[in-house]
């Protein structure tokens, strides 16, 4: 679902798969060291990981809107195909 969006905004695919490598690992990394941590949820090892987890993601949803914006303001101006909504 995820690469059909980003293929249908005309995402590059070489920053596409940057992205979700990257993702992926921090993903990756910080489920390994909740589920390591799991039998201590009130640690700052448990923590840190969720709280690591839960930035990352809201910063990957507001870079997302950023781009659509962006790409919303070029299509006003007819520089790029248009996009339905």
């Amino acid at each position: 679902m995820a690469s059909q969006f980003y293929g249908g905004i005309k995402f590059p695919y070489g920053k596409f798969m940057a992205a979700s490598i990257a993702g992926y690992f921090i993903k990756l990394w910080t489920y390994s060291v909740i589920g390591g941590n799991i039998a201590q949820p009130f640690t700052w090892h448990f923590m840190a990981p969720v709280i690591i987890l839960l930035i990352v993601s809201g910063v990957a949803v507001l870079i997302t809107n950023i781009a659509l914006e962006k790409r919303k303001g070029e299509n006003k101006n007819g520089t790029t195909e248009c996009i339905e909504e």
